[in-house]
């Protein structure tokens, strides 16, 4: 019983510290912020990709209807 109040105590205490305004800014700064960075340097690329491959697929759509259109009224 003893060992439960004890662990019980030590996440109470890591759990208000970790709540801490500082403690945040901190983490967010120095751990977050860098791997968030770092992910989005290496899927950019895939997203451009994927952007542009969207953006010309939606071209070849509008000018497939327009000629169809066009064939239509001919």
């Amino acid at each position: 019983m003893q060992i439960k109040k004890i662990l019980d105590k030590i996440s109470d205490k890591i759990f208000e510290e970790l709540n801490n305004k500082d403690t945040m800014d901190n983490m967010n700064i120095k751990i977050f912020k860098p791997i968030i960075d770092n992910i989005f340097v290496q899927i950019y690329p895939y997203i451009i990709f994927f952007s542009v491959i969207i953006l010309s697929l939606f071209i070849i759509l509008i000018s497939i209807l327009f000629l169809n259109i066009k064939s239509l009224y001919k």
